[in-house]
């Protein structure tokens, strides 16, 4: 698991300008992980509610 600063070190606001939180980010990161891009809402929600 990547810490917070990992995460705001790859943070580009031009780019990223839709992903305002942590969890937001962890959730792109597990879509592209699992290469399941399609459901990135879903892994946004699980990072989001899973403790």
């Amino acid at each position: 698991m990547q810490s917070t600063r990992d995460i705001l070190k790859k943070f580009n606001p031009i780019e990223d300008k839709y992903i305002s939180r942590e969890f937001q980010a962890f959730g792109i990161y597990l879509a592209e992980n699992l290469g399941d891009y399609k459901h990135k809402s879903l892994y946004i929600r699980l990072a989001k509610t899973v403790p």
